[in-house]
């Protein structure tokens, strides 16, 4: 539905009459396909950008770093090897916010051992990016299941199901319209049955 406005002329005085669009916008003559906004460029129906950024249907994300500071009870694993291993699905509820799960995953060996031990959180996450998913400053908040496996060669033994949690916060840094490099740091505490770890890492990954 057109409506006509007027306007007032300052050439001659006289008052012309200005046609709108329903809602108060003006015409300009161009006709505009379905998606296109007002910068020009087309976005399809249901698809959000912002800067060039892309608002996927999923995520995923993995990354690798290494374990600064630990401790199981009183002892603390001083190893070659301290390896912090993150890999999680997301899906998003907004621009900003995330939810998924996945595992977190702390590794100590050494290099002339073929002990290894391993703590692994399953659980589900919470990520909130304060300028758009993928861009810019982020944090996170985990909670599940934790357990305590101690591999030799082939032979294995773990703990029963504990719990845990894992809050961090970091930079993403986008390197396409679908896919960032995340760095980060975490924090991590788990109960096991009635031991308590923590640990302290830094990492870096991708989301895409």
């Amino acid at each position: 539905m057109t409506s006509v406005a007027p306007v007032f002329s300052e050439e001659d005085g006289r008052v012309r009459p200005e046609k709108e669009e329903q809602g108060g916008r003006k015409e300009d003559g161009r006709s505009h396909p379905e998606g296109e906004e007002e910068d020009g460029l087309f976005r399809p129906e249901g698809e959000t950008q912002l800067d060039g950024r892309k608002l996927e249907s999923w995520y995923f994300m993995f990354s690798l770093g290494y374990i600064a500071q630990n401790k199981l009870e009183e002892v603390s694993f001083d190893t070659d090897i301290k390896l912090a291993l993150d890999m999680r699905v997301y899906l998003p509820f907004s621009e900003h916010a995330l939810a998924g799960a996945g595992i977190n995953f702390a590794s100590f060996q050494s290099s002339d051992s073929e002990i290894a031990v391993n703590f692994l959180l399953y659980s589900l996450s919470l990520e909130y990016y304060f300028k758009f998913i993928g861009d810019g400053f982020f944090l996170r908040a985990d909670l599940g299941g934790a357990k305590l496996v101690v591999t030799a060669g082939e032979v294995s033994a773990s703990t029963d199901w504990g719990y845990g949690f894992l809050i961090g916060a970091g930079y993403a840094l986008p390197i396409s319209s679908e896919s960032s490099i995340l760095i980060y740091g975490t924090y991590r505490a788990l109960d096991l049955d009635g031991a308590a770890y923590s640990d302290i890492a830094l990492q870096v990954g991708c989301l895409w």
